[in-house]
């Protein structure tokens, strides 16, 4: 029972207030010890919130590193040596497009004795646009268009975003060979598949994702992604050096660590419902009012 010192709104204010605290990934990051390498250390870090978490991978690692913060244009991220560039979100832009061609080109002059520590969020698939060879940025921003309006999942949008990409989809994971890679992942992905988030830039599938939906992009983009199934490769044989990929924010992390706070500080019986409900935020609301 809950001790009667704890009023009934005190105890709402105190489990959402934890929960704020709980869920920011940048105090996730202060606690990771980063090792530095023989040679550089490079760091990028793209998505909602990349400034706060670029100031936090700085708190715990004051050495040198190098590196990016691709950031939306409504936020802000203090100067910590690394160039900020902001980027448009949801709609890809020529500020994304010119983010995506400068990592590219840092992170394929890293070597093996470098260490490239890649931090993600979500909105990173719109900040970091570069359609295939022969097609345009224009062709990208229509891909994104026609995906947001199609209903589709996060999931399956990221799939076809991963494909129709020269960075996503594993593909900076590949040119950064024989780097070794630390992944730092907030994942908005419902299910929790790391690889998914901003399209997975960093995450080499070990086998190839089908694309089930049947969209019309046009003509061109539609016979890429015909082309694309004809020729599919296995990946999972390619050459990357992912050390390791941590999470550190996500729906079901914070879920799990409400559910041990209220047992222990109010020895509440409580019910999970879940940490994948995707969908319109207003039918959800209401199906969780009827339970």
């Amino acid at each position: 029972m809950v001790k009667e010192k704890y009023g009934d709104k005190q105890i709402l204010k105190d489990i959402f207030s934890k929960s704020l605290e709980l869920a920011d990934p940048a105090k996730k990051i202060e606690k990771i010890k980063f090792d530095p390498p023989v040679g550089r250390l490079f760091f990028v870090a793209v998505g909602k919130g990349a400034g706060r978490l670029a100031n936090s991978f700085k708190k715990t690692y004051p050495r040198k590193a190098d590196g990016f913060v691709v950031i939306p244009e409504n936020e802000k991220c203090y100067d910590l040596g690394f160039e900020v560039i902001k980027a448009t979100h949801p709609i890809p832009s020529k500020r994304g497009l010119d983010a995506s061609l400068k990592i590219l080109n840092a992170i394929s002059k890293l070597g093996k004795d470098d260490l490239l520590i890649f931090c993600i969020s979500g909105g990173a698939s719109a900040l970091l646009p570069l359609p295939p060879e022969g097609f345009a940025l224009e062709d990208e921003i229509q891909l994104n268009k026609i995906l947001l309006g199609s209903g589709l999942s996060i999931k399956e949008m990221n799939l076809y975003r991963g494909v129709f990409s020269q960075i996503k989809g594993g593909k900076l994971a590949l040119a950064a060979y024989p780097c070794p890679i630390i992944n730092l992942v907030v994942s908005d992905i419902p299910g929790g598949d790391l690889s998914l988030v901003g399209s997975g830039p960093t995450f080499v599938p070990e086998m190839n994702r089908t694309i089930t939906s049947d969209l019309d992009f046009g003509p061109n983009i539609n016979k890429f992604f015909l082309e694309n199934k004809k020729k599919l490769i296995p990946l999972g044989d390619q050459d990357t050096t992912v050390l390791k990929s941590v999470c550190i924010g996500s729906s079901a992390l914070l879920l799990d660590s409400m559910r041990d706070y209220i047992e222990k500080k109010y020895e509440f019986n409580h019910l999970l419902l879940s940490s994948e409900f995707e969908g319109d935020a207003a039918s959800l609301a209401r199906f969780h009012a009827s339970i």
